[in-house]
């Protein structure tokens, strides 16, 4: 059977942790990143001092099929949220929609049809990511959620 850790570890390492997806953005997070703190709210900035930062989770659930088979569904989430800059607006959001576009290319060029064999198959969300403006830290942001889900049939014993 597949884990939730192995496909959230493939998509890291095929998917955010390439030199491509880097371009845009270096800062991931595999879990739900609070704000309460300057401490906590400067791990969500770059180099430049934006904030500009992906979290990705992933879960697992099963449908009982009949007869003693399974299938597991794999959903994996990306958030992508990016300071919009009034100064620099349209150049922030030009490349926020790229860095939406390598995600989603690198995804079907660096996993394939089968997330390197941890499932059969798998889908995106259909249509645009919803982009929503956002306040982090007083700083307005864009965020987009980008969702994967795979698919994995398992005989069970």
């Amino acid at each position: 059977m597949t884990t939730s850790s192995q496909v959230q570890d493939a998509w890291f390492d095929s998917v955010l942790n390439t030199s491509t997806v880097k371009e845009y953005c270096t800062i991931f997070f595999a879990h739900t990143v609070a704000f309460n703190s300057e401490f906590e709210t400067a791990r969500l900035r770059d180099a430049e001092s934006k904030i500009n930062y992906i979290l990705y989770t992933t879960t697992r659930s099963q449908t009982f099929q009949i007869g003693s088979l399974a299938t597991q569904k794999f959903e994996v989430r990306l958030e992508y949220t990016r300071e919009i800059r009034v100064s620099e607006e349209a150049e922030d959001f030009e490349q926020f929609q790229e860095a939406l576009e390598v995600i989603e290319d690198q995804a079907v060029t660096q996993l394939g049809k089968t997330w390197g064999g941890l499932v059969d198959y798998w889908r995106t969300s259909e249509g645009q990511p919803v982009r929503e403006q956002i306040s982090v830290d007083g700083k307005q942001c864009l965020r987009a959620a980008l969702i994967y889900t795979g698919f994995k049939h398992v005989a069970l014993a």
